[in-house]
C-alpha cells in the first residue's frame, strides 16, 4: 500500500505545478490589459441621490496687467550762467611757517598753503597776483606789487610759500609765522583752489592735517560804457545871407572850438536875435526859425527854411535872454566878443561850451 502513495506524490505535484503555471501564463496578459484599461478610464466621483455636488467656484476676473509707468525724463540742469564781464578777484587766505603759540591766532603747528589756479577756458588769459600780510588793526598794511603772468588754455599754475615770500620780499622759509591773502585778478573766470596743510611734532604726539577749499570770486563789474558822445548841431552858418542854414558851404566852426552865449548887443545887429519855437518843444529843433532885429528895428531873416515867416511874426523868445538855458550859442570866428553876421549859430547839446560835431 505504501508504494502507490509514493508514486502519486512523485508524479502528482509536478503535474499540478505545470497546470498552475499554464493557468497563470494564460491569464496574465488579460489581467494586464484590464488593469491598463482601468487606468485610462477617468474616475467619476459618485454621489448619493441625497447629496448635491459642491458648486464649482467661478474664477474671478483678473484685472488687466498694469504696465509700469515710464521713468521720469532725466532733466539736466544747465550750469549757472557766468557773471557779466568784469574783473574776477580771488582773495585766498594763506598761512605759512611755524606758529609757536596761540597768540598767532591759530593752534601751535607748522602751516603751509598752496594756491592752485586753473584756466579752464579755451583761450589765453592774463592774470595778476599779489600778496597782502594781515596785520593788527591800526597798523599800516603790507601789500606787495602786482606780478603779471599769462595762462594758456587749460593751463594750471601753483602759488606756494616760495612765491608768497618772493612777492613780499621775505626769506624762504619764513623766519616767523606769516598770514594774509594771495589776491588773484583775472578778466575771465578761473578755478582757484587752496590746499592747506599743518603738522605738529611734539614729544608725545604728532599730527598732520590737510584741507582743500574752493575759492569763489568777487566780481567787480566793468566800468559802464561811456555814453554816446552828444553831438552839437549847427543851426545856421550864413546869417542873413540866405533864409536857409548855409550848411555845409558856410560852416566855419570845427571840433574843439569855443562857443559863446549871445549878448544883448552884437557887432552887426545892434538889437536882438529872436527864435520861433514852431513845435513848442521848449528848445531849438529842426524847423524852428530865427530872425534878427537891426538898429532900425528892421527884421532880417536868419533862418526860415519853409518860408513861414511874415513881417508881423513875433519871436517866442530872444536869445540874449535865454541863450544859457536853451543852449543856443555861437562861434566867435573873428574873436571880437560879439556875434557877427555869418558866424555859426550852434545848439550846444551837452552844454560844455565846446563844439562837438564828430
Amino acid at each position: 500500500m505504501k508504494r502507490p502513495y509514493g508514486l502519486c506524490r512523485v508524479y502528482l505535484f509536478p503535474l499540478l505545478l505545470v497546470l498552475l503555471l499554464g493557468f497563470l501564463s494564460g491569464c496574465a496578459p488579460q489581467m494586464v490589459a484590464e488593469a491598463s484599461q482601468q487606468s485610462e478610464t477617468p474616475q467619476v466621483a459618485s454621489f448619493s441621490p441625497q447629496e448635491e455636488p459642491p458648486p464649482v467656484p467661478e474664477e474671478e476676473p483678473q484685472p488687466p496687467p498694469v504696465e509700469p509707468a515710464p521713468p521720469p525724463p532725466v532733466v539736466v540742469e544747465p550750469p549757472p550762467p557766468l557773471p557779466e564781464t568784469g574783473l574776477y578777484i580771488y582773495s585766498v587766505k594763506f598761512l605759512w611757517g611755524e606758529a609757536k603759540s596761540e597768540r598767532e591766532g591759530v593752534k601751535p603747528a607748522n602751516y603751509a598753503t598752496a594756491v592752485n589756479i586753473h584756466n579752464f577756458l579755451d583761450e589765453s588769459v592774463t592774470v595778476k597776483k599779489k600778496a597782502v600780510i594781515a596785520v593788527p588793526q591800526g597798523q599800516p598794511g603790507i601789500v606787495s606789487a602786482y606780478e603779471e603772468f599769462k595762462m594758456g588754455p587749460n593751463w594750471a599754475v601753483e602759488v606756494d610759500g616760495a612765491d608768497i615770500s618772493n612777492l613780499l620780499g621775505l626769506p624762504f622759509p619764513p623766519q616767523s609765522f606769516v598770514k594774509g591773502f594771495v589776491v588773484i585778478e583775472s578778466p575771465k573766470p578761473l578755478n582757484v583752489v587752496a590746499v592747506y596743510t599743518s603738522s605738529t611734532s611734539g614729544v608725545f604726539s604728532r599730527g598732520f592735517s590737510m584741507d582743500i577749499e574752493y575759492i569763489s570770486p568777487a566780481l567787480l563789474p566793468s566800468a559802464p560804457p561811456e555814453p554816446d558822445k552828444l553831438l552839437d548841431t549847427i543851426i545856421d552858418a550864413d546869417g542873413v545871407v540866405t533864409s536857409d542854414d548855409g550848411i555845409p558851404g558856410a560852416v566855419e566852426v570845427s571840433d574843439g572850438d569855443l562857443l559863446i552865449d549871445f549878448t544883448g548887443t552884437t557887432n552887426y545887429f545892434l538889437s536882438l536875435i529872436g527864435m520861433f519855437d514852431t513845435d513848442s518843444s521848449g528848445s531849438w529843433t529842426e524847423g524852428d526859425d530865427l530872425i534878427a532885429h537891426t538898429s532900425a528895428n528892421v527884421p532880417k531873416v536868419i533862418l526860415d527854411k519853409d518860408g513861414s515867416l511874415t513881417s508881423i511874426s513875433v519871436p517866442d523868445f530872444y536869445l540874449d535872454a535865454l541863450t544859457t538855458y536853451w543852449g543856443i550859442r555861437y562861434h566867435d570866428a573873428n574873436g571880437n566878443g560879439g556875434w557877427d553876421n555869418g558866424e555859426d549859430i550852434v545848439l550846444d547839446t551837452n552844454g560844455d561850451y565846446i563844439f562837438n560835431g564828430n
